[in-house]
């Protein structure tokens, strides 16, 4: 499920927080791209065996073709049992430059960080 999404994705995908909410992220996901991969990583994630992935793959908009973008997965907390995963998907069609593509991941990186200081006070 996706339980928090912002409105930049409601906007892109055509789909209410509500609709993307109700028929999940496997949905917007076409099947021949990357999608056993995809569900490899979250599940080595859920299992503790890495902390976050990064994927190119296409999502379906509604009534669109589909869309190829990157996608950043970070679990949290980083240890013990997952609470959540913070997602990062970038459009490749308006975010071409590699370097954005780090600065963005960077960014969720010194998130998480900032969130477990907090979590430690």
């Amino acid at each position: 499920s996706l339980p928090w999404v912002n409105r930049a994705f409601e906007n892109w995908t055509g789909y209410t927080r509500y609709e993307l909410n109700k028929i999940g992220w496997k949905h917007l996901s076409v099947n021949d791209d990357n999608l056993q991969a995809d569900l490899k990583a979250v599940e080595e994630c859920v299992q503790g065996k890495r902390t976050s992935y990064t994927i190119r793959k296409r999502y379906i908009p509604k009534n669109e073709s589909p869309q190829w973008g990157e996608l950043s997965v970070v679990r949290y907390p980083e240890h013990g049992p997952v609470e959540y995963f913070l997602c990062v998907w970038l459009p490749l069609a308006n975010h071409t430059n590699q370097a954005f593509s780090m600065a963005i991941a960077n960014t969720v990186w010194q998130l998480r960080r900032r969130a477990e200081s907090a979590a430690l006070m």
